[in-house]
């Protein structure tokens, strides 16, 4: 019976997926927010239409094999050109903010330094996913300003794992321990063993596509098996169990079908994300106050700092603001430090979270367009100000004017100096 509910669970949480992106689709909006909207309408706090079990489980998978697809794409030759640029850019943005917003979640909710400095963070992280869709819809993947950018995201990407880590290490102990460092440290020589025993097994597969596809899953499943067993965080495990994977030429072959794979249970974890969503829990006015501070400041200051920082690195005037403004959102890194840190906290972290989630994604294609607007009113002002250049002087007419004014000054200042024998 459990089996069979399960499954029932697991086919309308696709049935769910099918209907957000088709809505996300049409409307040309990113799928976060309406899979985020769904959810919340669909969960266990509005219509029920799922259970907790199946929420806990698409969740668990969801952010497993998110942070393993966040690992295999992770492009080290592009984190290395431009490093320099990119790292001073992040980490002027991230110190920044993280202190900005930590202020306002230590005023407002009255939480510890260590506390707020984590909610900081997790808000100051801007959305690797969300950026990528929209830099495409706007037609600036391709642009210089744009790629370095992406380095910077790859370093916010590293610098979440490492919250996501120091978190994981809070939560179980109360403290970052040595003994959880040195557990880290050892589960690297396995993973380095396996490694030269995957590139060794390799050559001895069958050239087929099932076969690769198979084969890189298995090597993840047996990378996180080992991490269970030396309690290394699965989060680090997966993370790392797709660098890994990414390493491997043969995994080109069959990448878009395991990005496909992925795909499915990402979604259903932004999806189950969204079911947990509980309007009630932050219907408090230093909670609503605190989302609409932070998704305000956080917003600005993401679009100010990546504009400002493509300037200061030469970046075009026009498409560096355009890129700033699509740099607004906060994305699947806040969702999987929310999941992660929420016991700590005394307030449902996880429903503020989502809310600034939601938010941030949608106005962040509704920005650029604000901001044409605007230059074509500007146009429009300047247009109308044309008829009134006919009653302009020139500057040299202007000039010209000055001089003569002060000329006739002195003049009548000899004269009377002549008169009163000055």
């Amino acid at each position: 019976m459990a089996s069979e509910l399960g499954a029932v669970g697991f086919l309308s949480g696709i049935a769910l997926a099918f209907l957000a992106t088709f809505i996300a689709r049409r409307m040309r909006v990113p799928v976060v927010p309406v899979l985020l909207a769904i959810g919340a309408i669909m969960g266990p706090q509005a219509l029920g239409f799922v259970s907790d079990q199946q929420i806990d489980t698409f969740s668990s998978i969801g952010s497993v094999l998110l942070l393993y697809a966040i690992g295999m794409g992770m492009n080290v030759e592009g984190l290395l050109s431009g490093a320099l640029k990119s790292l001073t850019i992040t980490l002027l943005k991230l110190s920044s903010l993280t202190l900005l917003l930590g202020f306002v979640a230590y005023t407002f909710l009255g939480t510890s330094f260590f506390e707020s400095a984590l909610i900081g963070l997790s808000f100051s992280i801007t959305s690797t996913a969300i950026f990528h869709r929209a830099v495409c819809d706007f037609r600036l993947k391709n642009s210089g300003e744009a790629k370095l950018l992406y380095a910077g995201l790859i370093w916010e990407d590293l610098f979440a794992i490492g919250a996501i880590l120091v978190a994981s290490s809070f939560i179980e102990t109360g403290s970052i321990e040595i003994v959880f460092l040195r557990s880290i440290a050892f589960f690297i020589i396995p993973l380095i063993l396996l490694n030269i025993l995957a590139k060794k097994l390799i050559p001895f597969l069958p050239k087929e596509d099932e076969v690769y596809f198979l084969f890189f899953l298995a090597l993840a499943g047996i990378i996180l098996v080992i991490a269970n067993a030396m309690h290394v965080p699965v989060s680090l495990a997966a993370f790392l169990a797709g660098v890994l994977s990414g390493t491997h030429i043969e995994l080109k072959k069959v990448k878009e079908k395991i990005n496909f794979f992925i795909s499915i249970f990402v979604t259903l974890f932004f999806l189950s994300l969204g079911m947990e969503f509980n309007l009630l829990s932050i219907f408090e006015w230093n909670l609503l106050l605190t989302i609409a501070i932070i998704l305000i400041l956080s917003m600005v200051a993401k679009a100010f700092f990546s504009t400002g920082g493509l300037l200061l690195m030469g970046g075009n005037y026009r498409t560096a603001t355009m890129l700033g403004l699509l740099m607004v959102s906060t994305g699947e890194f806040s969702m999987l430090l929310a999941k992660d840190l929420s016991p700590m906290f005394s307030f449902d972290f996880l429903s503020v979270t989502t809310a600034v989630v939601f938010f941030s994604s949608t106005l962040t294609w509704f920005t650029p367009g604000l901001y044409n607007r605007f230059l074509v009113h500007m146009r429009w002002f300047s247009k109308m100000l044309q008829p009134l250049e006919a009653f302009r002087v020139p500057p040299a007419l202007f000039k010209k004017k000055l001089r003569g004014i002060y000329q006739y000054k002195k003049d009548i200042r000899d004269k009377y100096k002549k008169i009163l024998g000055l």
